[in-house]
């Protein structure tokens, strides 16, 4: 493949862009420039530089990919955002069908591109420090907490996890956030599970309309992917 076919984009296919997020001081001046005024003010907000520059590296790796998609600038895209706040492009470049969504945890993001269907995804670094317990019950459906309780000890970390993403990657398609309470859907909580929708208490019809699928993320992290209509090819791009 050359440098312009990954950038050609089938109908009924997913591209997602996998990189990490600490960049060379001029990768990251370079990125930073693509920027509009208001994303400098949100890097600017963040206390720790690490998290500042992750941000920055987040932001314009993934102007830069849209660029070449649209063919265009990478300063020069527009974006707005819904009223839960998924972003979107603006201008001249929302009239097409582009549809994009970006997560990153702990140094590594993900960016998934696709034409004519919602798409959201989301990552998260395995780690052992949250209250799991607690998080379940106040957050996941009864089946998932029924699930949850009912795996072997050492499984429930890594399965939480990967419950956790299949759920965000979810709302984050529907550009729902978090008006929808998110023990009022079920997902498949294995790790080693497709990572399926299985039911949506507000919307019955939702897991024959809406797909999730777990997605092979880098090592030591759980990520997913969620999409609107008929299935479609989901392709990695290492960026």
């Amino acid at each position: 493949m050359n440098a312009s076919d990954a950038f050609v984009l089938p109908d009924r296919t997913i591209h997602v862009w996998s990189f990490g997020l600490d960049l060379t001081p001029a990768d990251a001046q370079r990125a930073e420039s693509w920027l509009s005024a208001d994303e400098r003010t949100r890097a600017g907000a963040f206390h720790f530089a690490r998290d500042r520059s992750h941000f920055i590296a987040a932001r314009g790796r993934m102007r830069e990919l849209l660029a070449k998609y649209l063919g265009g600038d990478p300063a020069a895209l527009r974006f707005a955002v819904n009223s839960h706040g998924k972003p979107q492009l603006a201008g001249d470049f929302g009239a097409n069908e582009l549809r994009f969504n970006v997560s990153h945890s702990h140094g590594h993001a993900l960016l998934a591109v696709t034409r004519g269907a919602e798409v959201g995804v989301d990552l998260e670094q395995i780690r052992s420090d949250l209250d799991f317990a607690g998080i379940v019950a106040g957050h996941f459906s009864s089946a998932e907490r029924i699930g949850w309780q009912a795996l072997p000890e050492a499984r429930r970390q890594e399965a939480f996890f990967h419950g956790w993403v299949r759920k965000e990657a979810y709302v984050k398609a529907r550009g729902e956030g978090l008006s929808r309470e998110p023990s009022r859907y079920t997902v498949e909580l294995e790790p080693d599970a497709l990572g399926r929708l299985l039911a949506d208490e507000l919307e019955p019809a939702a897991p024959t309309t809406w797909r999730v699928e777990t997605l092979p993320g880098p090592t030591g992290y759980a990520a997913a992917i969620a999409y609107s209509g008929p299935e479609r090819k989901v392709e990695l791009r290492p960026a």
